[in-house]
């Protein structure tokens, strides 16, 4: 049976809570992130006005941007991390002893290369997945950008055209008292030639 350190269960509580520290961080970001989807996605059942749709569009651009670039490197950090605080008390006693037993360095030399070949294969896919993760984000931002301003065309064309009938309206309205200017003339002609 392998001793237990003198602080294991110090190792134990900090390990598990940059865990918790971290699946709460992921947590809540995609919380936020799901939160502003749903709002957009519901944005003319609820009512929303152009510039609150713009607001929740920049925050959820915001924090998307936060999630795959600050908050998901950390996430993992902290979990590789954590795990790494509660393993290596049983690690260091476990090496301490086949050392003590065996006096030789090969056996820990091997182990510990063969963890380094294996965290660099996990850390090289998860490089991988992250670099398709956030190509992926800037061809959705990119799509983004061209609809906000596609809106932005159409509701100054709105503008536009609303602005010219009002113009139309106010001729009209000039021609139709000049006219009638012109009307109360001509009856109030009759009566002068009476």
């Amino acid at each position: 049976m392998i001793k237990k350190p003198k602080h294991y269960t110090l190792f134990l509580y900090v390990g598990l809570l940059l865990i918790v520290i971290a699946i709460s961080t992921s947590v809540v970001s995609i919380i936020e992130i799901k939160g502003n989807e749903l709002l957009l996605s519901n944005a003319q059942t609820i009512g929303l006005s152009i510039e609150e749709i713009w607001s929740y569009e920049g925050a959820l651009q915001w924090w998307q941007n936060a999630y795959w670039t600050m908050i998901l490197p950390t996430t993992i950090i902290l979990i590789i991390s954590g795990i790494t605080v509660i393993v290596y008390p049983n690690l260091l006693s476990f090496t301490q002893k086949t050392f003590l037993k065996n006096h030789s360095f090969n056996m820990i030399e091997k182990k510990d290369a063969l963890k380094k070949d294996i965290l660099m294969i996990e850390v090289n896919s998860m490089l991988k997945t992250i670099t398709k993760k956030e190509t992926k984000l800037k061809e959705e931002k990119k799509e983004l950008v061209t609809l906000r301003e596609k809106w932005q065309l159409k509701i100054n064309e709105d503008i536009q055209n609303k602005e010219d009938n009002i113009q139309k309206l106010r001729i009209e309205i000039n021609d139709l008292k000049y006219a009638g200017k012109e009307i109360n003339k001509l009856s109030n002609l009759p009566q002068e030639m009476k």
